[in-house]
């Protein structure tokens, strides 16, 4: 929906916005909803169980609906680039996309607690759903932690972060001045590997 809204606001497709008013100024040259090579795109891990990969998308295949929620592919280059963005307060390089209080919107928890949470978001998020019980809320495109002590994942108050169906998932913590990002294609095992690389990334810090 809100990739229609845009569409209507700016009088051009939303797969043009983002390459001339986002890819462009940051310098994202490697990123688009495609197509683009098979031999380019990373695989998913194969089920130890089953022995089969499991599905994913064609990204041989331009989609036919570009969605403002989901689709786009990119390298972990440009991802670190748009993350640096978010992390300067919405300027990279002398490109500005976005003012330090938008950015602060953005990040901020909008949800109050009578806000009602779908039984399935414990069940596809686990320790990164965005409950008060895990010290989570979601602000504008990202969940956000707004406790310590609450989630049994290590972070700061402040940090935001959000993954993508097949496996990825990024974070971005102020008060380190850290950006992390896992580019993976394990949607079953999405869950593993983001508790594993949370753990790992923190373990890591010494200061």
């Amino acid at each position: 929906m809100l990739g229609r809204v845009v569409e209507v606001a700016s009088g051009t497709s939303l797969d043009r916005f983002i390459d001339e008013r986002i890819c462009k100024p940051l310098g994202l040259l490697k990123t688009s909803f495609g197509p683009i090579d098979g031999s380019r795109s990373a695989q998913p891990q194969i089920d130890s169980a089953s022995g089969k990969r499991p599905p994913m998308r064609d990204t041989s295949v331009r989609p036919t609906w570009i969605s403002g929620g989901s689709g786009l592919l990119s390298t972990a280059g440009d991802y670190v680039r748009f993350c640096q963005m978010l992390l300067n307060g919405g300027e990279l390089g002398g490109a500005r996309l976005l003012a330090p209080p938008s950015i602060a919107l953005m990040t901020s928890d909008h949800l109050t607690p009578e806000t009602r949470r779908s039984p399935s978001t414990p069940v596809l998020f686990g320790a990164l759903a965005p409950t008060p019980e895990l010290g989570l809320g979601f602000g504008l495109g990202f969940a956000v932690r707004t406790h310590s002590g609450r989630n049994p994942l290590p972070g700061s108050v402040g940090d935001f972060s959000w993954s993508g169906v097949t496996g990825t998932y990024f974070w971005i913590d102020p008060q380190k001045e850290l950006i992390a990002i896992l580019m993976t294609q394990a949607p079953l095992q999405r869950l593993h590997y983001r508790y594993l690389m949370r753990t790992m990334v923190y373990q890591a810090i010494i200061d």
